[in-house]
């Protein structure tokens, strides 16, 4: 029985059904080329927030710091002039002891010397005092103009340090307002997946 002859028309509607099934692959992955790059680009861009927000947060987090770094260190600094003030005003009230037991000396002996009246008042049973009257002034005065400048000194600089503390005090609290302030919005889902696909790729 003689073999059966192919048709030439149906050969043809292969072919051409095997190049539209060809055509439409190739355009099929095109297009998921061109949404696999358009994701790419997003992915970038969601990248490039992520280290931008990255950096921003560090400048924050170093300001921060530096700024709780320096008034750390004024607190110290105030805490030991404070000390210091502290410790001359304990000098500055020796001082006027020893300015109220010249004061004595000098009453009584001026009493001794002369026998002015009001004598009674003072501690007559001691030895009468063999002292200069007149160094004895000049010393008192010489002392109570001592005492006034370090007053003087003492006062201004306790006023500057009070001026220092307040002004510390002012910045500490603008700083912990500042720290209740609104924080950064949380990243999104898609900075998040590009920080982790950024830090997958950095490992």
């Amino acid at each position: 029985m003689p073999a059966k002859k192919k048709q030439p028309g149906s050969s043809t509607e292969g072919v051409a059904a095997r190049e539209r099934a060809a055509l439409e692959r190739s355009r099929a992955l095109e297009a998921r080329e061109r949404e696999l790059e358009a994701r790419a680009a997003r992915l970038a861009a969601e990248q490039a927030r992520v280290a931008e927000r990255e950096h921003e947060l560090a400048e924050r987090l170093a300001e921060a710091e530096a700024r709780t770094t320096e008034a750390a260190a004024e607190r110290e600094l105030a805490a030991a002039e404070r000390e210091l003030l502290d410790e001359r005003e304990r000098a500055t009230r020796a001082v006027e002891k020893e300015l109220a037991a010249i004061r004595v000396r000098l009453e009584r002996a001026r009493s001794a010397a002369g026998g002015t009246p009001g004598t009674s008042e003072l501690d007559t049973s001691a030895a009468p005092l063999d002292v200069d009257v007149g160094r004895l002034e000049a010393r008192l005065e010489a002392r109570e103009h001592e005492l006034g400048l370090m007053r003087q000194r003492l006062d201004s600089d306790r006023s500057a340090l009070l001026a220092r503390e307040r002004a510390l005090h002012r910045r500490e609290a603008a700083e912990a307002r500042r720290s209740f302030e609104a924080p950064l919005a949380p990243p999104s889902f898609g900075e998040g997946l590009a920080a982790f696909t950024h830090g997958r790729s950095r490992s």
